[in-house]
Protein backbone atom coordinates (compact mmCIF):
# COMPACT_ATOMS: atom_id res chain seq x y z
CA UNK A 1 0.00 0.00 0.00
CA UNK A 2 2.68 2.50 1.04
CA UNK A 3 4.95 1.61 -1.85
CA UNK A 4 2.01 1.90 -4.24
CA UNK A 5 1.21 5.37 -2.95
CA UNK A 6 4.83 6.46 -3.28
CA UNK A 7 4.92 5.07 -6.82
CA UNK A 8 1.79 7.03 -7.80
CA UNK A 9 3.36 10.18 -6.37
CA UNK A 10 6.60 9.46 -8.21
CA UNK A 11 5.02 8.93 -11.63
CA UNK A 12 2.74 11.93 -11.24
CA UNK A 13 5.81 14.11 -10.59
CA UNK A 14 8.14 12.80 -13.28
CA UNK A 15 5.53 12.67 -16.04
CA UNK A 16 4.47 16.26 -15.39
CA UNK A 17 8.04 17.50 -15.04
CA UNK A 18 9.10 15.67 -18.19
CA UNK A 19 6.33 17.48 -20.06
CA UNK A 20 7.34 20.88 -18.69
CA UNK A 21 11.09 20.49 -18.97
CA UNK A 22 12.87 21.04 -22.27
CA UNK A 23 15.50 18.64 -23.51
CA UNK A 24 18.87 20.20 -22.68
CA UNK A 25 22.32 19.78 -24.19
CA UNK A 26 23.37 16.55 -22.46
CA UNK A 27 20.05 14.84 -23.13
CA UNK A 28 20.18 15.80 -26.79
CA UNK A 29 23.69 14.36 -27.01
CA UNK A 30 22.19 11.10 -25.70
CA UNK A 31 19.36 11.44 -28.22
CA UNK A 32 21.54 11.90 -31.29
CA UNK A 33 24.04 9.23 -30.26
CA UNK A 34 21.18 6.78 -29.61
CA UNK A 35 19.74 7.58 -33.05
CA UNK A 36 22.80 6.00 -34.65
CA UNK A 37 20.84 2.77 -34.30
CA UNK A 38 23.38 0.12 -33.28
CA UNK A 39 25.66 -0.67 -30.38
CA UNK A 40 28.69 -0.64 -32.70
CA UNK A 41 27.89 2.82 -34.05
CA UNK A 42 27.29 4.11 -30.52
CA UNK A 43 30.61 2.69 -29.34
CA UNK A 44 32.47 4.29 -32.26
CA UNK A 45 30.86 7.66 -31.56
CA UNK A 46 31.90 7.48 -27.90
CA UNK A 47 35.39 6.40 -28.92
CA UNK A 48 35.70 9.62 -30.94
CA UNK A 49 34.77 11.63 -27.84
CA UNK A 50 31.21 12.58 -28.73
CA UNK A 51 30.18 11.86 -25.13
CA UNK A 52 32.58 11.10 -22.24
CA UNK A 53 30.27 8.42 -20.84
CA UNK A 54 29.95 4.65 -21.25
CA UNK A 55 27.28 3.35 -23.64
CA UNK A 56 24.50 1.81 -21.53
CA UNK A 57 22.21 4.87 -21.38
CA UNK A 58 22.56 5.40 -25.15
CA UNK A 59 21.72 1.77 -25.89
CA UNK A 60 18.69 1.82 -23.57
CA UNK A 61 17.51 5.04 -25.21
CA UNK A 62 17.93 3.48 -28.65
CA UNK A 63 15.71 0.55 -27.69
CA UNK A 64 13.12 2.74 -25.97
CA UNK A 65 12.82 5.04 -28.98
CA UNK A 66 12.35 2.07 -31.29
CA UNK A 67 9.28 1.13 -29.26
CA UNK A 68 7.87 4.53 -28.24
CA UNK A 69 9.19 6.76 -31.01
CA UNK A 70 11.86 9.43 -31.22
CA UNK A 71 10.17 11.83 -28.84
CA UNK A 72 10.66 13.17 -25.34
CA UNK A 73 8.76 10.33 -23.67
CA UNK A 74 10.57 7.61 -25.59
CA UNK A 75 13.93 9.21 -24.86
CA UNK A 76 13.36 9.76 -21.14
CA UNK A 77 11.56 6.51 -20.33
CA UNK A 78 14.69 4.47 -19.39
CA UNK A 79 15.77 7.11 -16.86
CA UNK A 80 12.27 7.39 -15.39
CA UNK A 81 12.02 3.61 -15.02
CA UNK A 82 15.51 3.38 -13.52
CA UNK A 83 14.80 6.11 -10.98
CA UNK A 84 11.50 4.46 -10.02
CA UNK A 85 13.29 1.12 -9.58
CA UNK A 86 15.88 2.90 -7.43
CA UNK A 87 13.17 4.53 -5.29
CA UNK A 88 11.50 1.13 -4.90
CA UNK A 89 14.83 -0.40 -3.92
CA UNK A 90 15.39 2.34 -1.34
CA UNK A 91 11.99 1.63 0.21
CA UNK A 92 12.66 -2.12 0.32
CA UNK A 93 16.10 -1.58 1.81
CA UNK A 94 14.62 0.53 4.60
CA UNK A 95 11.49 -1.58 5.07
CA UNK A 96 13.53 -4.69 5.91
CA UNK A 97 14.75 -2.93 9.06
CA UNK A 98 12.21 -0.22 9.83
CA UNK A 99 8.44 0.11 9.94
CA UNK A 100 6.38 1.51 7.08
CA UNK A 101 6.25 5.09 8.31
CA UNK A 102 10.02 5.44 8.76
CA UNK A 103 10.64 3.81 5.39
CA UNK A 104 8.31 6.35 3.83
CA UNK A 105 10.12 9.17 5.64
CA UNK A 106 13.37 8.01 4.05
CA UNK A 107 11.90 7.84 0.54
CA UNK A 108 10.12 11.19 0.82
CA UNK A 109 13.28 12.86 2.12
CA UNK A 110 15.08 11.60 -1.00
CA UNK A 111 12.33 12.97 -3.24
CA UNK A 112 12.85 16.38 -1.61
CA UNK A 113 16.54 16.42 -2.64
CA UNK A 114 18.05 17.94 -5.76
CA UNK A 115 19.29 14.52 -6.85
CA UNK A 116 15.68 13.50 -7.44
CA UNK A 117 15.45 16.15 -10.19
CA UNK A 118 17.45 13.90 -12.51
CA UNK A 119 14.76 11.22 -12.47
CA UNK A 120 13.48 12.25 -15.89
CA UNK A 121 16.81 13.36 -17.41
CA UNK A 122 18.00 10.87 -19.99
CA UNK A 123 21.54 10.66 -18.74
CA UNK A 124 23.39 8.18 -16.56
CA UNK A 125 22.37 9.60 -13.18
CA UNK A 126 19.11 7.69 -12.69
CA UNK A 127 20.94 4.50 -13.61
CA UNK A 128 23.59 5.28 -10.99
CA UNK A 129 20.85 5.55 -8.38
CA UNK A 130 19.22 2.34 -9.49
CA UNK A 131 22.29 0.11 -9.60
CA UNK A 132 23.77 1.47 -6.37
CA UNK A 133 20.71 0.47 -4.32
CA UNK A 134 20.26 -2.81 -6.21
CA UNK A 135 23.87 -3.67 -5.31
CA UNK A 136 23.17 -3.09 -1.62
CA UNK A 137 20.02 -5.21 -1.73
CA UNK A 138 21.85 -8.06 -3.43
CA UNK A 139 24.71 -7.85 -0.93
CA UNK A 140 22.18 -8.21 1.89
CA UNK A 141 20.63 -11.18 0.10
CA UNK A 142 24.02 -12.88 -0.17
CA UNK A 143 24.86 -12.57 3.52
CA UNK A 144 21.35 -13.29 4.85
CA UNK A 145 19.67 -15.49 2.25
CA UNK A 146 19.88 -19.23 1.77
CA UNK A 147 20.58 -19.21 -1.95
CA UNK A 148 23.78 -17.16 -2.21
CA UNK A 149 24.96 -17.95 -5.74
CA UNK A 150 22.29 -16.13 -7.76
CA UNK A 151 22.49 -12.93 -5.66
CA UNK A 152 26.29 -13.02 -6.03
CA UNK A 153 25.97 -13.21 -9.81
CA UNK A 154 23.38 -10.44 -9.66
CA UNK A 155 25.70 -8.26 -7.56
CA UNK A 156 28.51 -8.60 -10.10
CA UNK A 157 26.11 -7.73 -12.93
CA UNK A 158 24.65 -4.75 -11.04
CA UNK A 159 28.12 -3.33 -10.39
CA UNK A 160 29.07 -3.86 -14.03
CA UNK A 161 25.84 -2.17 -15.14
CA UNK A 162 26.57 0.81 -12.89
CA UNK A 163 30.03 1.19 -14.42
CA UNK A 164 28.49 0.80 -17.89
CA UNK A 165 26.23 3.75 -17.05
CA UNK A 166 28.84 6.07 -15.58
CA UNK A 167 32.46 5.35 -14.76
CA UNK A 168 31.89 6.60 -11.21
CA UNK A 169 29.40 3.76 -10.84
CA UNK A 170 32.45 1.86 -9.62
CA UNK A 171 32.16 3.77 -6.33
CA UNK A 172 29.36 1.33 -5.42
CA UNK A 173 32.09 -1.17 -4.56
CA UNK A 174 33.23 0.86 -1.53
CA UNK A 175 30.08 0.76 0.68
CA UNK A 176 29.74 -2.97 0.19
CA UNK A 177 33.46 -3.62 0.75
CA UNK A 178 33.49 -1.59 3.98
CA UNK A 179 30.21 -3.13 5.15
CA UNK A 180 31.36 -6.64 4.36
CA UNK A 181 34.67 -6.08 6.14
CA UNK A 182 32.74 -4.86 9.20
CA UNK A 183 30.41 -7.88 9.03
CA UNK A 184 33.35 -10.27 8.74
CA UNK A 185 34.98 -8.68 11.79
CA UNK A 186 31.70 -8.70 13.74
CA UNK A 187 30.50 -12.21 12.89
CA UNK A 188 33.87 -13.85 12.20
CA UNK A 189 32.49 -15.29 8.98
CA UNK A 190 34.17 -14.72 5.63
CA UNK A 191 31.91 -14.72 2.53
CA UNK A 192 34.07 -15.26 -0.52
CA UNK A 193 31.07 -14.81 -2.84
CA UNK A 194 30.77 -11.12 -1.93
CA UNK A 195 34.44 -10.40 -2.62
CA UNK A 196 34.42 -12.37 -5.85
CA UNK A 197 31.33 -10.48 -7.02
CA UNK A 198 32.96 -7.14 -6.15
CA UNK A 199 36.08 -8.11 -8.08
CA UNK A 200 34.16 -9.39 -11.11
CA UNK A 201 31.83 -6.39 -11.25
CA UNK A 202 34.57 -3.78 -10.89
CA UNK A 203 36.71 -5.55 -13.51
CA UNK A 204 34.16 -4.50 -16.14
CA UNK A 205 35.80 -1.08 -16.25
CA UNK A 206 38.68 -2.67 -18.17
CA UNK A 207 36.41 -2.97 -21.19
CA UNK A 208 35.96 0.81 -21.22
CA UNK A 209 39.60 1.83 -20.98
CA UNK A 210 39.69 2.91 -24.66
CA UNK A 211 36.65 5.17 -24.12
CA UNK A 212 38.11 6.57 -20.88
CA UNK A 213 41.42 7.29 -22.60
CA UNK A 214 39.70 9.05 -25.51
CA UNK A 215 37.57 11.15 -23.15
CA UNK A 216 40.54 12.18 -21.01
CA UNK A 217 42.59 13.29 -24.00
CA UNK A 218 39.74 15.35 -25.42
CA UNK A 219 38.15 16.89 -22.34
CA UNK A 220 40.68 17.21 -19.51
CA UNK A 221 42.74 20.17 -20.85
CA UNK A 222 39.79 22.60 -20.70
CA UNK A 223 37.15 20.72 -18.68
CA UNK A 224 34.42 22.64 -16.85
CA UNK A 225 34.27 20.00 -14.12
CA UNK A 226 37.92 19.73 -13.08
CA UNK A 227 38.29 17.73 -9.88
CA UNK A 228 39.13 19.85 -6.84
CA UNK A 229 38.96 18.63 -3.27
CA UNK A 230 37.67 22.09 -2.31
CA UNK A 231 34.48 21.30 -4.28
CA UNK A 232 33.48 18.44 -1.95
CA UNK A 233 31.26 20.54 0.41
CA UNK A 234 29.51 22.13 -2.56
CA UNK A 235 28.85 18.70 -4.07
CA UNK A 236 26.99 17.66 -0.92
CA UNK A 237 24.78 20.72 -1.02
CA UNK A 238 24.23 20.60 -4.78
CA UNK A 239 22.84 17.06 -4.62
CA UNK A 240 21.12 17.02 -1.22
CA UNK A 241 20.00 20.65 -1.39
CA UNK A 242 18.28 22.18 1.65
CA UNK A 243 17.37 18.72 3.00
CA UNK A 244 20.97 18.69 4.22
CA UNK A 245 19.91 21.00 7.08
CA UNK A 246 17.19 18.79 8.68
CA UNK A 247 19.36 15.75 7.95
CA UNK A 248 22.22 17.16 10.00
CA UNK A 249 19.82 18.25 12.73
CA UNK A 250 18.36 14.74 12.99
CA UNK A 251 21.81 13.16 12.97
CA UNK A 252 22.99 15.47 15.75
CA UNK A 253 19.79 15.01 17.74
CA UNK A 254 20.34 11.27 18.22
CA UNK A 255 23.55 11.46 20.31
CA UNK A 256 22.33 14.66 21.99
CA UNK A 257 19.12 12.95 23.08
CA UNK A 258 21.06 9.94 24.35
CA UNK A 259 23.25 12.22 26.45
CA UNK A 260 20.24 14.04 27.88
CA UNK A 261 18.48 10.76 28.63
CA UNK A 262 21.56 9.66 30.51
CA UNK A 263 21.22 12.72 32.70
CA UNK A 264 17.56 12.08 33.41
CA UNK A 265 16.04 14.51 30.90
CA UNK A 266 12.86 13.61 29.02
CA UNK A 267 12.12 14.87 25.51
CA UNK A 268 8.64 16.10 24.48
CA UNK A 269 8.20 13.02 22.31
CA UNK A 270 8.91 10.77 25.32
CA UNK A 271 5.56 11.70 26.84
CA UNK A 272 2.42 9.60 26.26
CA UNK A 273 4.09 7.01 24.09
CA UNK A 274 1.45 5.51 21.74
CA UNK A 275 3.38 2.40 20.68
CA UNK A 276 6.01 0.53 22.65
CA UNK A 277 9.44 0.32 21.01
CA UNK A 278 9.34 -3.46 21.23
CA UNK A 279 6.70 -3.49 18.50
CA UNK A 280 9.06 -1.75 16.08
CA UNK A 281 11.40 -3.64 13.80
CA UNK A 282 15.05 -3.66 14.81
CA UNK A 283 17.27 -1.02 13.27
CA UNK A 284 20.19 -1.62 10.93
CA UNK A 285 23.01 -3.90 12.09
CA UNK A 286 26.43 -2.26 12.52
CA UNK A 287 27.83 -3.57 9.24
CA UNK A 288 24.96 -2.03 7.25
CA UNK A 289 25.45 1.24 9.11
CA UNK A 290 29.09 1.10 8.05
CA UNK A 291 27.97 0.67 4.43
CA UNK A 292 25.53 3.60 4.70
CA UNK A 293 28.16 5.89 6.19
CA UNK A 294 30.57 4.93 3.39
CA UNK A 295 27.84 5.68 0.87
CA UNK A 296 27.54 9.08 2.52
CA UNK A 297 31.24 9.63 1.77
CA UNK A 298 30.68 9.34 -2.00
CA UNK A 299 31.77 12.95 -2.66
CA UNK A 300 34.99 12.44 -0.70
CA UNK A 301 35.71 9.16 -2.51
CA UNK A 302 34.66 10.46 -5.93
CA UNK A 303 36.56 13.71 -5.83
CA UNK A 304 39.59 12.03 -4.28
CA UNK A 305 39.78 9.41 -7.03
CA UNK A 306 39.06 11.97 -9.76
CA UNK A 307 41.82 14.25 -8.46
CA UNK A 308 44.35 11.43 -8.74
CA UNK A 309 43.13 9.66 -11.89
CA UNK A 310 40.60 11.21 -14.25
CA UNK A 311 40.83 14.91 -13.43
CA UNK A 312 37.10 15.41 -14.08
CA UNK A 313 33.98 14.89 -11.99
CA UNK A 314 30.61 16.62 -11.75
CA UNK A 315 28.50 16.58 -8.56
CA UNK A 316 25.89 14.55 -10.46
CA UNK A 317 28.36 11.65 -10.64
CA UNK A 318 28.08 11.12 -6.89
CA UNK A 319 24.27 11.28 -6.87
CA UNK A 320 23.84 8.05 -4.79
CA UNK A 321 24.96 10.12 -1.78
CA UNK A 322 21.30 11.20 -1.69
CA UNK A 323 20.31 7.64 -0.79
CA UNK A 324 22.81 7.66 2.06
CA UNK A 325 21.27 10.74 3.62
CA UNK A 326 17.76 9.38 3.06
CA UNK A 327 18.79 6.22 4.93
CA UNK A 328 20.41 8.19 7.73
CA UNK A 329 17.33 10.44 8.03
CA UNK A 330 15.07 7.39 8.31
CA UNK A 331 17.37 5.72 10.83
CA UNK A 332 17.74 8.87 12.95
CA UNK A 333 13.98 9.42 12.89
CA UNK A 334 13.48 5.84 14.06
CA UNK A 335 15.89 6.25 16.94
CA UNK A 336 14.22 9.47 18.00
CA UNK A 337 10.56 8.65 17.40
CA UNK A 338 10.19 4.85 17.54
CA UNK A 339 6.88 4.29 19.29
CA UNK A 340 5.84 7.97 19.00
CA UNK A 341 3.44 7.84 16.08
CA UNK A 342 2.36 11.48 16.18
CA UNK A 343 5.90 12.80 15.83
CA UNK A 344 6.72 10.31 13.06
CA UNK A 345 3.57 11.24 11.13
CA UNK A 346 4.40 14.93 11.54
CA UNK A 347 7.88 14.36 10.11
CA UNK A 348 6.45 12.39 7.19
CA UNK A 349 3.93 15.18 6.54
CA UNK A 350 6.79 17.70 6.60
CA UNK A 351 8.70 15.88 3.87
CA UNK A 352 5.57 15.27 1.78
CA UNK A 353 4.80 18.99 1.94
CA UNK A 354 8.41 19.76 1.11
CA UNK A 355 8.26 17.52 -1.97
CA UNK A 356 4.99 19.08 -3.13
CA UNK A 357 6.14 22.68 -2.74
CA UNK A 358 9.51 21.98 -4.31
CA UNK A 359 8.00 20.29 -7.34
CA UNK A 360 5.57 23.18 -7.85
CA UNK A 361 8.49 25.62 -7.81
CA UNK A 362 10.47 23.46 -10.24
CA UNK A 363 7.43 23.05 -12.49
CA UNK A 364 6.88 26.81 -12.64
CA UNK A 365 10.58 27.29 -13.39
CA UNK A 366 10.41 24.72 -16.18
CA UNK A 367 7.36 26.37 -17.70
CA UNK A 368 9.01 29.80 -17.57
CA UNK A 369 12.16 28.40 -19.15
CA UNK A 370 10.15 26.81 -21.93
CA UNK A 371 8.28 30.05 -22.62
CA UNK A 372 11.52 32.04 -22.64
CA UNK A 373 13.18 29.58 -25.00
CA UNK A 374 10.29 29.54 -27.44
CA UNK A 375 10.17 33.35 -27.35
CA UNK A 376 13.85 33.36 -28.30
CA UNK A 377 13.20 30.92 -31.12
CA UNK A 378 10.07 32.59 -32.45
CA UNK A 379 11.50 36.13 -32.48
CA UNK A 380 14.56 35.18 -34.49
CA UNK A 381 15.15 37.93 -37.08
CA UNK A 382 14.84 36.70 -40.66
CA UNK A 383 16.61 39.19 -42.90
CA UNK A 384 16.61 37.68 -46.36
CA UNK A 385 15.46 34.13 -45.81
CA UNK A 386 18.75 32.54 -46.89
CA UNK A 387 21.38 33.72 -44.39
CA UNK A 388 23.14 31.29 -42.11
CA UNK A 389 22.23 31.26 -38.44
CA UNK A 390 25.36 30.91 -36.32
CA UNK A 391 24.79 29.59 -32.80
CA UNK A 392 28.24 29.47 -31.12
CA UNK A 393 26.90 28.73 -27.61
CA UNK A 394 27.15 24.96 -27.14
CA UNK A 395 24.44 24.97 -24.47
CA UNK A 396 22.01 26.60 -26.88
CA UNK A 397 22.72 25.15 -30.30
CA UNK A 398 21.31 21.61 -29.96
CA UNK A 399 18.05 22.69 -28.24
CA UNK A 400 17.73 25.53 -30.77
CA UNK A 401 18.12 23.08 -33.65
CA UNK A 402 15.86 20.41 -32.14
CA UNK A 403 12.94 22.77 -31.45
CA UNK A 404 13.32 24.93 -34.59
CA UNK A 405 11.16 24.68 -37.70
CA UNK A 406 12.73 22.74 -40.60
CA UNK A 407 13.43 25.97 -42.49
CA UNK A 408 15.28 27.52 -39.57
CA UNK A 409 17.05 24.28 -38.62
CA UNK A 410 18.41 23.86 -42.15
CA UNK A 411 20.35 27.13 -41.80
CA UNK A 412 21.78 26.61 -38.29
CA UNK A 413 25.57 26.24 -38.08
CA UNK A 414 27.73 25.64 -35.03
CA UNK A 415 30.99 27.56 -35.54
CA UNK A 416 34.23 26.39 -33.90
CA UNK A 417 37.63 28.01 -33.37
CA UNK A 418 39.33 26.35 -30.42
CA UNK A 419 42.11 28.91 -30.24
CA UNK A 420 39.55 31.69 -29.83
CA UNK A 421 37.39 29.61 -27.49
CA UNK A 422 40.35 29.02 -25.17
CA UNK A 423 41.10 32.75 -25.24
CA UNK A 424 37.66 33.87 -24.11
CA UNK A 425 35.96 30.90 -22.44
CA UNK A 426 36.81 28.91 -19.31
CA UNK A 427 35.95 25.53 -20.85
CA UNK A 428 35.36 23.89 -24.21
CA UNK A 429 33.46 20.78 -23.09
CA UNK A 430 30.38 21.16 -25.26
CA UNK A 431 32.42 22.44 -28.20
CA UNK A 432 34.51 19.26 -28.03
CA UNK A 433 31.34 17.11 -27.88
CA UNK A 434 29.95 18.73 -31.00
CA UNK A 435 33.23 18.80 -32.89
CA UNK A 436 33.79 15.07 -32.22
CA UNK A 437 30.30 14.27 -33.52
CA UNK A 438 30.40 16.46 -36.63
CA UNK A 439 29.19 14.93 -39.90
CA UNK A 440 28.27 11.65 -38.21
CA UNK A 441 26.21 12.19 -35.07
CA UNK A 442 24.79 15.70 -34.99
CA UNK A 443 22.51 16.90 -37.78
CA UNK A 444 23.61 20.56 -38.07
CA UNK A 445 26.93 21.55 -39.69
CA UNK A 446 29.84 22.04 -37.30
CA UNK A 447 32.34 24.24 -39.12
CA UNK A 448 35.50 26.16 -38.39
CA UNK A 449 35.10 29.92 -38.47
CA UNK A 450 37.87 30.17 -41.07
CA UNK A 451 35.87 28.03 -43.49
CA UNK A 452 32.79 30.18 -42.96
CA UNK A 453 34.81 33.28 -43.82
CA UNK A 454 36.31 31.60 -46.87
CA UNK A 455 32.84 30.76 -48.19
CA UNK A 456 32.03 34.48 -48.53
CA UNK A 457 28.56 33.71 -47.27
CA UNK A 458 27.85 37.37 -46.62
CA UNK A 459 25.27 38.28 -44.06
CA UNK A 460 24.76 35.91 -41.13
CA UNK A 461 22.64 36.01 -37.99
CA UNK A 462 24.38 35.19 -34.70
CA UNK A 463 22.39 33.94 -31.71
CA UNK A 464 24.58 34.13 -28.62
CA UNK A 465 25.24 36.04 -25.40
CA UNK A 466 26.96 39.39 -25.90
CA UNK A 467 30.18 38.10 -24.29
CA UNK A 468 30.34 34.92 -26.38
CA UNK A 469 33.77 33.97 -27.70
CA UNK A 470 32.77 34.36 -31.37
CA UNK A 471 31.48 37.90 -30.93
CA UNK A 472 34.58 38.90 -28.97
CA UNK A 473 36.88 37.36 -31.59
CA UNK A 474 35.01 39.03 -34.47
CA UNK A 475 35.32 42.42 -32.78
CA UNK A 476 39.00 41.83 -32.09
CA UNK A 477 39.69 41.01 -35.75
CA UNK A 478 37.90 44.02 -37.26
CA UNK A 479 34.33 42.81 -37.73
CA UNK A 480 31.44 44.83 -36.36
CA UNK A 481 28.51 42.59 -35.34
CA UNK A 482 25.35 44.65 -35.19
CA UNK A 483 23.10 44.08 -32.18
CA UNK A 484 19.50 43.61 -33.31
CA UNK A 485 17.81 42.87 -29.99
CA UNK A 486 18.20 41.01 -26.74
CA UNK A 487 16.02 37.98 -26.19
CA UNK A 488 12.94 38.50 -24.02
CA UNK A 489 13.18 36.91 -20.56
CA UNK A 490 16.58 35.43 -21.46
CA UNK A 491 17.50 35.17 -17.79
CA UNK A 492 14.86 32.44 -17.39
CA UNK A 493 16.84 30.13 -19.66
CA UNK A 494 18.86 29.25 -16.57
CA UNK A 495 15.91 28.21 -14.40
CA UNK A 496 16.76 24.49 -14.59
CA UNK A 497 19.67 23.08 -16.55
CA UNK A 498 21.13 26.09 -18.33
CA UNK A 499 20.10 26.53 -21.96
CA UNK A 500 22.52 29.38 -22.63
CA UNK A 501 25.57 31.16 -21.22
CA UNK A 502 24.24 33.73 -20.08
CA UNK A 503 21.31 35.70 -21.70
CA UNK A 504 21.44 35.42 -25.52
CA UNK A 505 20.86 38.18 -28.05
CA UNK A 506 20.56 38.52 -31.84
CA UNK A 507 23.34 39.97 -33.99
CA UNK A 508 24.01 40.25 -37.68
CA UNK A 509 27.43 40.35 -39.34
CA UNK A 510 28.98 40.06 -42.78
CA UNK A 511 31.69 37.41 -42.71
CA UNK A 512 33.05 38.29 -46.14
CA UNK A 513 36.71 39.22 -45.60
CA UNK A 514 36.87 41.99 -48.22
CA UNK A 515 34.40 44.06 -46.20
CA UNK A 516 34.39 43.72 -42.43
CA UNK A 517 31.86 46.47 -41.90
CA UNK A 518 28.20 45.92 -41.20
CA UNK A 519 26.06 45.36 -44.31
Amino acid sequence: MALGGLSILYWAIVLVQSTLKLLWLDELITFYVARLGSARAIWNALLRGTDPNPPLIHILSMWAMRVFGQNTFGLRLPAMLASWAGMTGLYLFLRARLSVIFSMIGVCSFMAMAGFDYSCDERSYALLLCFSIVSLLLWRRIVEGRNKNLPAIGLALALAAGISSNYFGGLAVFPIAVGEAARTFQQKRFCWRVWLALLAGSASILAYLPLIHAAMIRFIPHAWDKAKLSNIPGAYFEMIDYVLIPALILLAAVPATNILHGRGWRMPWDQNREVQPSTEKRSFPPYEMAAMITLGLYPVLGYGIATVLSGMIAPRCIIPVCYAFAMLIATSAYRLFAGKAKFAIALLALFLTWVSVREIVIGVGGLQQKQAFFALRDQLPVLSGSEKILVPDYLLVLPFYYYASPDIASRIVFPVDFQAIHKYESDDAGDQNLWAGRNRVFPMPVEKVASLEADHTGESVIVAPNNNWLLQELRATGYHPLLLRFSPHGDQLGNLERMSKPDPAYFTVNLSKPNKENP
